[in-house]
């Protein structure tokens, strides 16, 4: 599941979800828009705030299952 699938299911906020991760709204955006991809350790601290629905392969998309 991508960030942008789980924020929209859940109907979560980017505002709300960078408040819980202590970033930036833009940094989230970012992520969802997949301008960038999250460092390792917000991949971690991403997979473990959705429950493991959003997997670091979820991030590349070639690699996703």
């Amino acid at each position: 599941m991508t960030l942008e699938e789980y924020l929209k299911t859940n109907k979560i906020s980017f505002k709300t979800m960078a408040c819980e991760l202590k970033v930036a709204p833009t940094i989230i955006w970012r992520w969802v828009k997949q301008k960038r991809i999250p460092r390792q350790n917000y991949m971690q601290k991403i997979f473990e705030w959705t429950h493991g629905e959003v997997k670091p392969a979820d991030f590349y998309p070639e690699y996703s299952t």
